[in-house]
């Protein structure tokens, strides 16, 4: 086979190796996503979607394209990042639908209300309300959230055992 896989990043070449092979076993499409190295772009992101055929000969011959799909790996790497500091964060962190009701808690808000992801998903957060705040308190952060803007306070509220707790 005398296929080039000249300026194919040195790491990834051997998964785009794989799946060259793997498609001429199989006659599958063969789909790799990896970095190039760009005469004229130095170094980019390439997806490749290619149908193999079996030729008269014997040989394979792959029809299809490559695509520069670097600006959309380069976000997905960046919201990679930034999962990552959400899961690692010491701080309780909890994000809520539209209509408040939560999608996503991270594992410090576990530790910190005893409740798990699984118990509070698709819940408003007023399970944790302490009773320390009236209602004049909730509707000015809810109007404050809903304009778009930062609501800054403090929270007393409470943890699944019952005890209360601070939190900014």
């Amino acid at each position: 086979a005398n296929i080039s896989f000249e300026g194919v990043h040195p790491e990834d070449l051997p998964g785009v190796q794989q799946a060259m092979a793997e498609s001429a076993r199989t006659l599958a499409p063969c789909t790799p996503v990896f970095r190039f190295n760009s005469p004229l772009k130095g170094e980019i992101w390439i997806e490749g979607q290619a149908i193999p055929t079996v030729e008269e000969d014997g040989s394979m011959l792959w029809h299809g394209f490559l695509l520069d799909v670097t600006q959309r790996k380069l976000e997905a790497l960046k919201h990679a990042r930034l999962a990552t500091a959400v899961e690692q964060s010491a701080e309780a962190i909890v994000i809520t639908d539209t209509d408040g009701l939560i999608e996503y808690v991270n594992p410090a808000f576990e530790r910190v209300t005893g409740y798990t992801r699984d118990e509070v998903h698709g819940r408003t957060p007023r399970f944790l309300k302490s009773g320390q705040h009236d209602e004049s308190f909730y509707r000015e952060l809810w109007q404050t959230l809903a304009r778009g803007e930062v609501w800054r306070g403090l929270f007393c509220n409470r943890r699944k055992d019952g005890s209360l707790f601070y939190e900014e």
